[in-house]
């Protein structure tokens, strides 16, 4: 894994094609993930073809401080997206094994790009702190999950984050209160939250 001030990316990865998107899925590090990605944040005005919602910084403070803070945690992968194709190179292993290899993520050539080179298509509020970029927020090193498509035009890119967010299904709020009362002893639950 690379380190501040990196200028290449590199990671074990798999390349496969997922319901017809070109993809490769791999591991690394939380804030090098945030280093060579942006987010494409819509602006009527100035972006009128970005992709993001606004950010919370609310809920990327929150997405932060669960990473940062837990021993056991877990997120759902992070889904970027590739826009210039001579930032990203893959090595398969084997002439046997074509689609396991080392994915190459040129991070000097993403920095010095006028455009967005690779996208957060999600996860961008999972990314916004990570890079340890802005002040009280250090670098979080620990390793994540992540999906990088390429070979998408615009149109697709941005049907994609609508998909994505649009069959989000928000859970019913009195099951995640009895999963906090199982989890949490009782002692504690009377104080911390003694309406549960």
């Amino acid at each position: 894994m690379a380190k501040k001030g990196m200028t290449t990316l590199r990671c074990p990865a798999v390349r496969a094609k997922v319901c017809g998107v070109n993809v490769y899925r791999g591991f690394a590090n939380l804030c090098d993930l945030s280093d060579i990605s942006q987010a494409d944040i819509y602006d009527q005005q100035r972006n009128p073809t970005g992709t993001q919602r606004d950010l919370s910084p609310a809920h990327a403070r929150d997405a932060y401080e669960y990473v940062k803070n837990k021993d056991l945690g877990f997120w759902p992968e992070v889904f970027l997206c590739a826009r210039k194709k001579d930032v990203v190179t893959f090595y398969p292993v084997s002439p046997e094994l074509p689609n396991l290899g080392l994915l190459e993520i040129d991070a000097k050539a993403v920095k010095k790009s006028s455009d967005i080179a690779i996208s957060r298509v999600d996860g961008n509020h999972r990314l916004h702190y990570a890079d340890g970029k802005q002040s009280g927020y250090s670098r979080i090193e620990k390793q994540v999950s992540f999906c990088l498509a390429y070979d998408l035009s615009r149109e697709e890119e941005i049907q994609l984050f609508k998909d994505i967010n649009k069959n989000q299904k928000p859970m019913n709020t009195s099951h995640l209160d009895g999963i906090e009362v199982r989890l949490t002893p009782e002692e504690e639950l009377k104080h911390r939250m003694p309406e549960l």
